[in-house]
């Protein structure tokens, strides 16, 4: 209990979260996917999930409902008017660009995909683990037994937990910080400082609080420093590795992908699908019109039965293949718009964004075991010499 009570491990606000008693289970915090069970996901079990997914959200289904009720006006229209006697349905204006919609498509997934990696890696990621390197440094400058170094240690920790948490604020361009008090990861005279800077560059003062407060623990420990002296020169580039991920990150945010470029991936989606849903309205009409009509290309005279035999079951068929191919065709083109609209701000409040609040306890316990295993080694040690001095008496002792 005493080891635990050292580490002072926080509880991730974590919890198991089924769509249904057969989806597969998903840890949500706070509203926010943190991670699923990816080895269900490749069965059918994906099939009825429902939270979380493009098929939640209300846009998705607005859009298939105006693309639906395009399609049936366009039915009705070209059935009473008898107009599918007279139009060619060998030649699809559709089909013309699907080769091209899917490669143009892919190519901006990936770019999307490619820009989210890069961010939570390369940039985020960085940040994250020069906050934990500085503290690793920090910890073997300071010595856990002294009241004076607990202090200073958990000041880095809060002001590294600040840090992280400011960025996201400033990423979802949220003022509030009222939440960072609750925490105790911000004091009265701190929060005044920062409401005097724009949002965006909280984040770079509390990471200068960071570098003065290594200066005061370097200024304590300078004879150590002398025979280690590659630290100044190591906690200076965390201290920039910190700094880099702060602007790359808001930096990436601030700067989207260009205007024309995306507005033309939207736009060519959003024509390609009123096509579609025009083609589907004319398709339909004239096989409403078969179905009653028959197909007027050959004669029945000397077959057992008029074509088709069962008119309703035919058109059935035929209406749900036609319609069920292109509403999954419509589904998959939205979602990975949609996948690609919220990979843009992987820091906003999002559903499927970071967690900043699970990120904060991960930090925060990571630090903590960094700042633990140099006690947990001394004491080790300790306790290895104590048995290693035993084994000499008793080997001593036999001769």
């Amino acid at each position: 209990e005493k080891k635990k009570l050292l580490l002072n491990q926080l509880i991730p606000p974590l919890e198991k979260f089924y769509c249904n008693s057969y989806a597969p289970w998903m840890l949500i915090s706070k509203g926010k996917v943190v991670k699923y069970d990816l080895r269900k996901m490749s069965v059918w079990r994906c099939v009825i999930m429902y939270a979380h997914t493009i098929l939640a959200l209300r846009s998705t289904w607005y859009l298939l409902g105006y693309l639906t009720i395009i399609c049936f006006i366009t039915e009705a229209i070209v059935y009473f008017t008898n107009g599918g006697k007279s139009i060619d349905t060998t030649i699809s204006v559709f089909s013309r660009v699907y080769t091209l919609l899917s490669f143009v498509l892919a190519g901006h997934l990936s770019i999307c995909v490619g820009r989210w990696d890069n961010l939570r890696n390369n940039v985020f990621g960085k940040m994250w683990g020069g906050l934990e390197n500085i503290n690793l440094i920090a910890a073997n400058l300071l010595d856990p037994k002294i009241s004076h170094d607990i202090i200073l240690q958990d000041k880095l920790l809060r002001y590294s937990r600040l840090t992280m948490r400011l960025l996201f604020l400033s990423a979802q361009e949220n003022d509030d910080m009222t939440l960072l008090l609750e925490d105790k990861l911000l004091e009265p005279i701190e929060k005044d400082w920062l409401e005097a800077c724009n949002l965006a560059t909280r984040p770079l003062m509390s990471c200068m609080w960071i570098s003065n407060l290594i200066e005061d623990i370097i200024s304590t420990r300078i004879i150590d420093l002398k025979l280690t002296g590659h630290y100044p020169n190591s906690i200076s580039g965390l201290i920039l590795d910190v700094k880099g991920g702060i602007g790359g990150t808001l930096g990436i945010l601030g700067c989207p992908l260009p205007f024309a470029y995306v507005h033309t991936i939207y736009w060519t989606v959003q024509v390609s699908l009123v096509i579609l849903a025009v083609e589907t309205g004319v398709l339909l009409a004239i096989d409403l019109d078969r179905r009653n009509n028959g197909s007027g290309n050959y004669d029945n005279s000397t077959d057992d039965y008029t074509w088709p035999y069962n008119k309703g079951m035919w058109y059935g068929t035929t209406f749900f293949q036609l319609t069920f191919q292109n509403i999954f065709f419509a589904v998959f083109m939205i979602g990975i718009l949609k996948v690609c609209a919220k990979m843009s701000n992987p820091l906003s409040t999002g559903d499927l964004s970071f967690p900043e609040f699970a990120y904060d306890v991960y930090l925060h316990n990571n630090i903590m075991a960094i700042r633990a295993g140099k006690l947990s080694y001394e004491d080790i040690k300790h306790c290895n010499n104590i048995k290693s001095n035993n084994q000499i008496n008793e080997d001593s002792k036999s001769i």
